[in-house]
């Protein structure tokens, strides 16, 4: 079985890792942790993700400037951008991701299975988070 790639690009190493290892723990995912925003661009040409989950607030390049940097990029324009931040809140989240202004975002924090529920829908895999 082919694993989805998941870059994710936060400058928290411990919730970075969480998610890491819970997207790991479903054995659908490969998932690669990128601390520093200003490493992100390289990382993602050499990872190649499927999905990216890009934190907004982070020191030096944020979120927005990572996501332009991307969009730019035609090696990796095409790749699904979500927004991981606390900037919505999971009231807002409700149980699933946010799309405004065309951009997805989920809430921090986030529940396991509202992650890979989200994750999956942009990816199109129909495999169900349970």
């Amino acid at each position: 079985m082919n694993k989805s790639k998941i870059l994710i690009i936060d400058d928290d190493p411990g919730l970075s890792k969480l998610v890491q290892i819970t997207l790991e723990k479903t054995r659908l995912y490969e998932a690669k942790v990128e601390n520093r925003s200003q490493n992100a661009l390289r990382v993602a040409r050499e990872f190649r993700p499927d999905l990216i989950l890009l934190d907004v607030d982070m020191p030096g390049l944020d979120g927005g400037d990572v996501a332009r940097l991307i969009r730019a990029d035609s090696t990796l324009q095409q790749i699904p951008v979500v927004f991981f931040t606390s900037i919505i809140s999971p009231d807002e989240a409700g149980q699933g991701m946010v799309s405004r202004g065309g951009e997805n975002f989920l809430a921090k924090p986030v529940d396991a299975n509202v992650l890979i529920r989200s994750i999956e829908s942009l990816l199109g895999s129909g495999i169900n988070a349970g």
